[in-house]
């Protein structure tokens, strides 16, 4: 697989995935390290901001019905994979309780609207309202309409290790019931 393809000779087409932790990279990229992902936060954040859910038709016209979403700049149109959610929540700022996403974008953490898969163990957070379209690949197919972003793992480590269970997770001092997805 190429990360890159020109049609209708205007328009140049780059191919992405979002990992599990939230890293960027062009789809072709074989070795995943911090090193080889995309790292600058002003190009994160114009990426993530452009991203939108791509529509029948254009799944139909182009192709590539793995690549779910779509990020265009200019003449470029940037088809993006995610293994999850196409937003991951990178990091959970305790002082200001914010949940922090591609480069520098931050949304309020709210402890009782956490969401957990049976099936992966994984927990969500709802996205912010600006960004309720980018429903995960497995939100698609189950009629869920509250768009969720992935917490990164490491921050699940962090903050909920030693606390959570099946049903539940503590935060500062309080238990908070887990909502479970449909997946």
């Amino acid at each position: 697989m190429t990360s890159f393809r020109r049609f209708a000779s205007t328009m140049r087409e780059y191919q992405y995935q979002i990992d599990l932790q939230g890293s960027l990279y062009l789809a072709d990229v074989k070795i995943r390290t911090h090193a080889t992902a995309y790292r600058d936060p002003k190009f994160l954040d114009f990426f993530i901001s452009n991203l939108r859910l791509r529509n029948c038709q254009s799944l139909k016209l182009h192709g590539l019905p793995q690549f779910q979403y779509e990020s265009r700049c200019g003449a470029e149109l940037n088809l993006v994979q995610s293994e999850d959610s196409p937003i991951v929540f990178k990091q959970l700022n305790a002082n200001t309780q914010n949940l922090e996403y591609a480069g520098t974008f931050i949304t309020p953490f709210h402890p009782k609207k956490i969401h957990f898969s049976a099936k992966t163990g994984r927990l969500y957070h709802p996205l912010p309202e600006k960004m309720q379209n980018l429903l995960a690949p497995w939100q698609l197919t189950n009629g869920e309409k509250t768009a969720l972003g992935l917490l990164r793992s490491q921050l699940v480590q962090i903050h909920f290790a030693e606390s959570i269970d099946e049903t539940s997770i503590s935060w500062e001092g309080m238990r908070y019931s887990l909502i479970k997805v449909n997946d």
